[in-house]
């Protein structure tokens, strides 16, 4: 018996413009095209096959679509940045409560949605030959063993360039799949080149409840944020282009119906974010389910868990029925933290296969009867060990205590220390150039705030001997460094952008929530060589998506370069990411007339030098800015109980600790 998937009017490659994207891709091809027949051999664990199906009348069956996604490289239980075992993530974990719901279910699918490939050391150690490893990927050998039915590419694939992502996917035997990612042709948009397949057809053959067999044909497409030829525009401007969602979905769900697609399941690596609909949005996983054509919807991108049982409706988003807009819709965590699955009903009537029930959860990796499963602990051991090896290097010391507790209530140390290290590298590059005059600002902001990733995601580096695992911490994604010229009215735009992280405080109310609770804290970027003060009196400018919401509000005041108040025309050179310098959260695209640095230096790499010029971190200067006195007013701001262990933050920063959250935060109250 054969299980035979196919790549069936998926508009598979037959011309790239650029070499690079060729050799890569046709390799990619060749190898499923070679590998078409018996790449998915029928086990117990998967759909069942049978050369004699029998052909269905009106019958049923029930199917289980299980969803990782958001891995970010998180193939086992193991924190790499504490260095400490027993964490409740995993695809160890998830492996266990995979494999048990294929003992459970006689018709299961897995599907991964993105993100995948990078996010921790053990991951990106594979991008540099000098860190020793030369064997498969390590996250692609553990998603073979688990024989993924497809996956979708993120965004984040793509941040360590083109060369790498595909020797990296080279040994997959699984589908790989993205619609809305195209070779560049220029002015030739009849042209119909895409980077990957855009869908794939699985044929598979459910068996109900009494073992009789009905065959399926499940269409699979794949779509991420356009924004990632711009996030990574320096592996792939010139090389890749993007398109809309929706309409690219649009334009390929009728092909996979005229492939044959009995049911289409879209592996969508974009958010379930309440927004207006336009062109290129970022997070559109209600507006694709809105928009019709698509039968089940496994979302990611934005690290959300859904559904949650106590959660209300809200936008489309029904938690109590698991559905976007009507459609069954599943999003599992990120890093491992959840396995997705949706249990589905099928009836085959009129010749038309119909989802007639369904149910989706999210079940947490966490949970102390879910252990990390042995086949995957052996085939990641080798790169675990390398890995644990190569993140103790030591690189300089500290003598600051840099953590993230409270880095959005006040200056922080480990964001100096960012701070400090690229506007040393922008003033080396701009050297002798015409911008070397104007004033150089830094703008970082803090990445492992908490959130959706629980109580014990901050940094923390105690002062001391630091260590290739410290540079991770501080800075956990692999960006790479830009400036750009702006004016004084642009620099404070900016930070007005930022500090709509927090809610509008009424004066002489005590104990309101700081921060809204939709916006992450990886947004609130703190602008260093400026003075500023924060009035949360007044009304956020934007909206947590970037919207504007209030034209003439007003957060910041008293902004002040070197004692003198910021002239709205005067000229900055602000030093960032790509990330963020090309349409990052709430963030615009800027011009590239504004762009006058980009150079592919990674910011990393950029730490590391800083710790290596200056072996000790001794003297941070931290940024400048403060909240407006607000008499008899106070707020609860919710942080790790690590911060328990730098008491003298509680009274230097007026704060008061109120005990635990049942989510194991810590209660702080801010007098303002």
């Amino acid at each position: 018996m054969s299980q035979v998937t196919s790549f069936e009017n998926s508009n598979t490659i037959d011309r790239i413009g650029s070499t690079a994207i060729l050799d890569c891709i046709l390799h990619y091809i060749s190898r499923k095209l070679k590998k078409i027949v018996d790449l998915f051999m029928p086990t117990s664990s998967s759909c069942q096959t049978s050369n004699e199906p029998i052909s269905p009348s009106t019958r049923a069956a029930r199917l289980c679509v299980m969803q990782t996604t958001d891995l970010h490289g998180h193939l086992r239980a193991f924190d790499y940045l504490s260095d400490a075992g027993g964490q409740p993530y995993g695809l160890a974990r998830l492996a266990s409560l995979i494999k048990k719901c294929r003992r459970e279910y006689p018709n299961c699918l897995l599907f991964d949605t993105g993100d995948f490939l990078q996010g921790t050391p053990l991951s990106d150690m594979t991008i540099r030959p000098e860190y020793g490893w030369s064997s498969t990927n390590p996250i692609i050998e553990a998603m073979n063993h688990l024989q993924y039915d497809a996956v979708a590419l993120g965004n984040h694939e793509f941040n360590f360039g083109l060369d790498w992502l595909c020797q990296s996917i080279s040994s997959a035997n699984f589908p790989i799949i993205c619609a809305n990612l195209f070779a560049n042709e220029g002015d030739r948009r009849d042209a119909v080149q895409s980077f990957m397949p855009p869908f794939v057809i699985l044929k598979r053959i459910l068996t109900d409840e009494l073992g009789h067999r009905f065959p399926i044909r499940i269409g699979v497409l794949g779509l991420l944020p356009p924004q990632v030829t711009s996030w990574d525009q320096v592996h792939l401007q010139g090389a890749l282009e993007s398109r809309d969602m929706l309409e690219t979905a649009q334009k390929v769900l009728p092909m996979m119906r005229s492939a044959g697609a009995d049911l289409i399941v879209l592996l969508a690596h974009t958010g379930a974010v309440p927004s207006p609909l336009h062109h290129n949005i970022e997070n559109a996983a209600l507006h694709l389910a809105k928009a019709g054509g698509v039968d089940i919807i496994l979302a990611g991108h934005t690290h959300q868990i859904f559904p949650q049982p106590d959660h209300s409706y809200l936008d489309g988003m029904n938690h109590q029925s698991s559905t976007f807009h009507d459609i069954p819709a599943i999003m599992a965590g990120f890093r491992g933290s959840h396995l997705g699955m949706l249990d589905l009903v099928l009836n085959y009537d009129d010749g038309q296969w119909r989802i007639a029930m369904h149910s989706g959860r999210v079940i947490s990796a966490g949970s102390p009867d879910t252990h990390e499963d042995s086949d995957l602990i052996k085939i990641t051991n080798s790169a675990h060990t390398a890995t644990r090896r190569l993140i103790r290097k030591p690189i300089g010391r500290s003598d600051v205590h840099l953590h993230s507790y409270i880095a959005r209530i006040r200056p922080d140390p480990s964001l100096a220390f960012v701070a400090q290290a690229k506007k040393r590298s922008v003033e080396a590059a701009l050297k002798g150039t015409s911008y070397t005059d104007l004033p150089i600002l830094a703008a970082t902001s803090p990445f492992k705030t908490g959130g959706q990733a629980g109580p014990k995601y901050f940094s923390d580096v105690a002062p001391g001997d630091i260590q290739l695992r410290h540079l991770f911490d501080l800075y956990p994604f692999p960006n790479t460094l830009c400036a750009l010229r702006l004016t004084g009215a642009e620099v404070l735009d900016w930070l007005e952008r930022s500090v709509s992280c927090f809610n509008r405080l009424e004066i002489g109310e005590i104990e309101q929530p700081l921060l809204h609770p939709r916006f992450p804290g990886h947004n609130f970027d703190v602008i260093h060589g400026l003075s500023y003060t924060i009035d949360l009196s007044q009304p956020a400018k934007y909206r947590p998506c970037g919207q504007l919401a209030e034209p003439t509000s007003a957060r910041i005041s008293s902004a002040k370069i070197d004692g003198k108040e910021i002239d709205l025309e005067q000229q900055f050179i602000v030093s960032s990411n790509t990330h963020r310098v090309f349409g990052g959260g709430l963030y615009p695209i800027w011009a590239q007339e504004k762009v006058i640095l980009e150079n592919g230096e990674s910011i990393r790499g950029i730490l590391a030098t800083e710790l290596g010029a200056h072996s000790t971190l001794d003297q941070l200067e931290r940024a400048d800015w403060n909240f407006a006195p607000l008499p008899g007013t106070s707020a609860i701001f919710e942080t790790g109980p690590g911060i328990r262990n730098c008491p003298d933050e509680f009274v230097k920063n007026n704060l008061s600790d109120l005990g635990d959250t049942e989510t194991g935060f810590i209660k702080l109250l801010l007098k303002l």
